[in-house]
């Protein structure tokens, strides 16, 4: 495991635990977007987490392709220097898959413990 995976993990099962009955309302995940004033922010469970631990914030479109903040994980783990593994990369991928399919975010965390090599 990476250091990074494991602390991004982390951060989306405490996210998850605090808010488990929240259904993110986009059908795509966007890691980052606008508030209503004009502030960049996290959006969906995988971007909250990876603000959480500072792999990106505010500035990070700045220096990554716009197309970067809508792609899958495991699409963006190499060219944005993340450094997860294969079996974190699927971890995240099925979370993130489950949330945009309207799975509550706890129900999606517990639906891939449950089928996913222990991460």
């Amino acid at each position: 495991m990476s250091k990074n995976g494991i602390k991004v993990i982390e951060a989306v099962r405490e996210l998850a635990s605090a808010q488990p009955d929240y259904v993110y309302g986009q059908r795509i995940c966007v890691y980052v977007e606008r508030d209503s004033v004009g502030e960049w922010r996290p959006s969906c469970l995988v971007g909250q987490a990876l603000w959480s631990v500072g792999l990106i914030d505010e500035g990070w479109l700045d220096v990554n392709n716009e197309l970067h903040n809508t792609q899958e994980i495991r699409v963006i783990n190499r060219p944005c220097g993340f450094g997860f593994d294969n079996d974190e990369v699927n971890w995240l991928g099925r979370v993130q898959r489950l949330q945009d399919s309207g799975t509550t975010w706890g129900e999606a965390v517990r639906i891939v413990d449950r089928a996913a090599t222990p991460v």
